[in-house]
This record gives C-alpha cells, sequence and structure tokens, in this order.
C-alpha cells in the first residue's frame, strides 16, 4: 500500500469511528423493535405488564403507537444515536427514553431486551396468540398468570383464521372470531373476513429458527406462537362465521335510543351531581362528581383514615398521598376529560352526536360501537338484545375496559353496582354500596 492510500484509508478509519460515536447517521438501528416491561402496582401488587414496540425511522423520528391507523408517519418525537446509545427524546415534556444496541442488533433496557422484528412484509406460518394476565407477577418479559384472548392462525399463503376468547378486556377490541384471507404489506396486514368486514393492522413478526418459535407484534401488542393448528382454528369458528353472515347490524341510533330507554331516559339528561361510596381491594372510596360544575373529586381510605385524594378541577387537577401534593400528569387529565363520554353519563344528550357518527360491528358477545372525541376512542360494548355490558377508551397511551353488572334503579336513573376495570392486564372490582344523584355534595373541594 503506497502512502496516498494508507493516508485514504486512516481518513476512512476516522470518519467510521466519528460515526460511531456520534449521530451522524441512524440507518444501523432503522426498524421496529418490541419487548415486555412490567411494573409493581402498589395498590393490587399486581405486576402491570405493557407491551412497548417502538418503530425507529430513517429520519430520525419515531412512534411507540403501532396500534394508531397513522402510526407510519405519526412522530412521537425524535432519536439520536450515540455509539451503542440510543436516545429518544419525546414531544411530551421532559420525558427521555435511553436504550442500548447490543451484539445481536436488539435493544436492551434495564436488563429487558427488546427484539428487532423482521421487515414487515412476510406472515410466518403459524399461530399467534396473545396472553392477558389475571394475577402476574414478576419483571422483565417473564409474565405467568390465567389467559384469555385472540388468536390468529396464518397459513402462511393468505388464508387466515380468529379465535377470539376474550375476556371482558378484550370485547372492545374483538370481531368475535372468524376466517379469511389476508394481506400484508409494508408493515400493514389487511384482514378480510368473510361476513364481509375489513380491518387493518400493523404486523410485524420474528422467528426463532433454533426453536421454530415466532413472536409477532400486531397494533403493538406481543403475540406468542401457540400449538393450536388451522383445523382446530375452522372447528372452532365454523358455527360462528355462519351465524355472524346473518347478523342484522343496528344502526348507532338504535343503540343509543335503546340504552337510553333502558337506563334512565330524560331522567339521565338531569343529572347534576352524583357522591358515591364503594369499596374495592379492601379500601373505601368516595366519591364527589359535579357534572354541572365539571369537576371531581375521589377519596380513598384505608380503616377510616384517608390516605389518598385525586381531585380534577375541569382542566387541571391534584393528587395528594403521604402528605404530599402532586399536579395531576397531562395524560391523567386528558382521560378525566374524556371519561365523561362512558358508561351512563355518556348517555346524556348533550354529548349523543359522538356517539351517533360512531360505527357498529358485530362480535360474539353483540355489538361494538365506536367513536371518537377529539382524536380519542371510546367504545361501548352492548350485547345482542342491546342492553349494556360495558365500556372502553383509548385516551393517549392509557387503555381501560370496564365491565357493568348488578344493575339498580336510583333517582328514576339505573346504575351498575359493580364495575370490573380492566387496565394494563390487570382487574379490579370495584363495589358500590351507595349511588346518590343530584343531592348537595358535603365537600370543601379543599387540600387536605
Amino acid at each position: 500500500m503506497n502512502f496516498m492510500n494508507t493516508k485514504t484509508a486512516l481518513s476512512l478509519i476516522v470518519v467510521l469511528s466519528i460515526c460511531l460515536l456520534t449521530a451522524c447517521k441512524p440507518d444501523r438501528v432503522v426498524g421496529i423493535y418490541g419487548g415486555m416491561t412490567s411494573t409493581q402496582n402498589v395498590i393490587s401488587g399486581n405486576a402491570d405488564r405493557t407491551d412497548v414496540v417502538i418503530y425507529l425511522r430513517k429520519d430520525g423520528t419515531f412512534t411507540d403507537r403501532l396500534r394508531d391507523t397513522d402510526w407510519k408517519n405519526a412522530v412521537r418525537g425524535k432519536y439520536t444515536v450515540s455509539g451503542s446509545t440510543i436516545k429518544l427524546v419525546y414531544n411530551e415534556k421532559n420525558r427521555i427514553e435511553e436504550y442500548t444496541l447490543n451484539a445481536k442488533g436488539n435493544l436492551t433496557q434495564d436488563s429487558i431486551e427488546f427484539i428487532k422484528f423482521a421487515s414487515g412484509n412476510l406472515v410466518p406460518e403459524g399461530t399467534y396468540r396473545f396472553r392477558v394476565s389475571g394475577s402476574s407477577r414478576g419483571s422483565g418479559q417473564h409474565y405467568v398468570g390465567s389467559s384469555s384472548g385472540n388468536t390468529y392462525y396464518f397459513d402462511g399463503k393468505n388464508k387466515f383464521t380468529l379465535v377470539d376468547k376474550s375476556g371482558t378486556a378484550n370485547k372492545a377490541r374483538s370481531t368475535g372470531g372468524g376466517s379469511g384471507k389476508y394481506k400484508l404489506e409494508d408493515g400493514i396486514l389487511t384482514l378480510s373476513f368473510l361476513n364481509g368486514q375489513t380491518r387493518t393492522h400493523s404486523f410485524f413478526a420474528k422467528k426463532d429458527p433454533s426453536t421454530n418459535k415466532i413472536v409477532a407484534a400486531i397494533d403493538g401488542r406481543l403475540f406468542f406462537s401457540d400449538s393450536l393448528n388451522a383445523s382446530t382454528a375452522d372447528t372452532t369458528n365454523a358455527a360462528f362465521t355462519d351465524s355472524m353472515q346473518n347478523t342484522i347490524i343496528p344502526t348507532a341510533s338504535r343503540i343509543y335510543e335503546s340504552l337510553r330507554t333502558t337506563y334512565g331516559g330524560g331522567a339521565i339528561d338531569s343529572i347534576h351531581t352524583i357522591y358515591s361510596e364503594a369499596t374495592s381491594i379492601g379500601l373505601q372510596i368516595r366519591s364527589y362528581n359535579d357534572v354541572t360544575g365539571n369537576r371531581s373529586r375521589h377519596e380513598i381510605y384505608q380503616d377510616k383514615q384517608l390516605i389518598a385524594v385525586e381531585q380534577f378541577n375541569g382542566e387541571s387537577g391534584w393528587q395528594w398521598m403521604k402528605g404530599k401534593i402532586t399536579l395531576l400528569e397531562p395524560e391523567r387529565i386528558d382521560e378525566l376529560i374524556h371519561t365523561k363520554y362512558i358508561g351512563i353519563l355518556g348517555l346524556q344528550s348533550s354529548r349523543k352526536e359522538h356517539f351517533l357518527a360512531g360505527s357498529v360491528e358485530a362480535a360474539s358477545h353483540g355489538f361494538n360501537i365506536t367513536f371518537k372525541v377529539n382524536d380519542q376512542q371510546i367504545i361501548y360494548i352492548v350485547d345482542k338484545k342491546l342492553q349494556l355490558l360495558g365500556d372502553a377508551y383509548r385516551i393517549g397511551q392509557i387503555e381501560q375496559a370496564n365491565e357493568y353488572r348488578n344493575f339498580r334503579k336510583t333517582s328514576g336513573i339505573t346504575f351498575p353496582f359493580i364495575e370490573e376495570n380492566y387496565r394494563e392486564d390487570q382487574k379490579n372490582v370495584v363495589n358500590y354500596s351507595k349511588i346518590i344523584v343530584n343531592e348537595t355534595l358535603k365537600t370543601d373541594w379543599e387540600k387536605p
């Protein structure tokens, strides 16, 4: 090698070294990564599972909301690459996440590995199941507990079968099962059911050649390979597919009027205040809801001693716990603003325009009515007789499903006195002992 070639080679090495140690080009980390994290729920004692799926783009932007319809273009923030460190800077104020790129090309954070998925143009033949925990404990990707949920079978060509064994928490996402044909192109999976329904999902998968096991990210949720085969799936869904094809789907207007008539009619519009007392996981809850004044207060007691307070004042709020007061996070504020569109209060006529603009889909339990308020998703879940089973919402990153039981009439309005709430795949039961409508709320709205 002559001097000139040596100098050129050395210059190239220097340039490459600088590139690896700075954020000159993020090309080497571009792609889809997924893994599971868990955090300890201080109230229930269970570990709350969170599926994390991140899309790092070539232009240095990213999104971690692959369930959204605009996931391909939506920007949640920007990322930089410095050596093996990838830093995600969210659009949200003061939120930064750091990951490390390991030798396998996957991301790691706090000993949790986020695998890199293959390009979104191939559906490996196999069965994919989403397991929902009833009592999970553990950390990282160790996840145990009772399971239910959707199971997909793909034949590796163009046919699929969906077995839906959803519990209440999954009814809002339920298609009720069925079969049909699929197409995958650039990460967008299109399912065309035999009953005429069509759905699209983001889809990425990876097969471990040593174990032949598959993990798939579908709408940002992780599905794992299972032993269900095509014949089993087809048999499970045969009767359902036939019945779905003959289902007459009611309009959103018909469902809305039926719910109004069943649960209170005009009396629902006359709700100005609601006071309730309830118990959950050994705690006592007193709730004050000033519907007209657009404010609410929840007090939590343990052995008759006040241990926590959350108060919402229309566009702001605070929380008191262990003698310390903190402001409510923006996502929690957004959640409280939009939860007036669910349950019995969501049936007030002042909010019906959103409901009536919703889409209705048939499901094994009856029907789901999906609509949006300020781009946030609300779903009402009803049975085949148009009776209220529950509801669900997706507000920002927050998802919750609610099942309603033990309905009783008070002040001309029929309320559920038992709620089962599902959040981050954890179940929490709330038992109401008292619901009082339109009496003066006996609280000073002050901080403890």
